[in-house]
């Protein structure tokens, strides 16, 4: 029977893979794929989520993963399935927010911890000329030189990459994100997978990360608790994703109705 993998897309798989104590090794490996630090990230800690500590707003912000580094630097991961109004303000607003919460009363002389923050883009936010991956910190516009890199940020457009084959891809950021987008598609089950990451010639560490991330991702290596909570979670997925495409072919009707209404 072919072991169906989990939709790494809904909140819950997301959260599941990439923000539990017990599948930490994921974060890790994550991370120095994504990130490719200079020195190799060997441990997180988790954080509360919740970027909004005071107990009388009535405005939540919640993100998705929020981790700290060994060096203290912290680190936002975020999953956005469709593109919202001031998208990128809102990102901003997230490593503000942390910025801000490092403030201390008395004498400070703003020693800033890293902010960092991955945005993982189920859709394309740059309608010419869209790329795969934008890395974007302070920077003067005069010489080009980094102004503060206090505060940074990872976009990665997940659906330039859907046209292309595993074994084309150069950087093992978008092997990932590629694998990523076959469980998100369903189109092949753990074992496909697992076979076709087994007869690459990736080096012996990526091949492991990868193969443990596929058991993992096994629906059936889910508790009961957690399978309830993800088939929730994917039927909400599923709704929204029919709700969006009904009203992009509603607005894709709509415009043809005026434009031949306008000659």
């Amino acid at each position: 029977m072919k072991r169906k993998l989990i939709n790494p897309f809904t909140d819950v798989a997301f959260k599941l893979l990439f923000g539990t104590e017990k599948n930490k090794v994921i974060t890790i490996g994550f991370l120095n794929i994504i990130l490719k630090p200079e020195s190799r990230i060997t441990d997180v800690k988790f954080l509360n989520t919740e970027l909004i500590e005071m107990p009388d707003a009535e405005r939540t912000c919640r993100v998705d993963v929020l981790c700290e580094t060994e060096d203290g630097t912290k680190l936002i991961v975020e999953m956005q399935q469709g593109s919202q109004i001031n998208f990128t303000n809102r990102l901003v607003y997230y490593g503000s927010r942390l910025i801000d919460m490092q403030g201390q009363k008395g004498d400070w002389d703003y020693p800033l911890k890293k902010i960092h923050i991955i945005s993982l883009m189920n859709f394309i936010y740059e309608i010419d000329n869209p790329v795969f991956r934008n890395d974007v910190l302070l920077t003067s516009r005069q010489t080009g030189k980094i102004f503060n890199n206090s505060l940074e940020f990872t976009l990665l457009q997940l659906p330039c990459l859907d046209n292309w084959n595993y074994n084309d891809l150069e950087t093992d950021d978008k092997k990932l994100v590629y694998l990523l987008k076959q469980m998100e598609n369903g189109n092949m089950d753990h074992d496909t997978l697992f076979k076709m990451v087994d007869e690459t010639k990736e080096g012996k560490e990526l091949k492991e990360f990868y193969k443990k991330f596929l058991d993992i991702a096994n629906y059936e290596s889910l508790s009961k608790e957690e399978k309830f909570k993800y088939d929730r979670a994917l039927d909400n997925y599923n709704s929204l994703r029919c709700t969006y495409a009904y009203h992009l072919q509603q607005g894709y009707e709509q415009g043809v109705k005026q434009g031949i209404e306008q000659g």
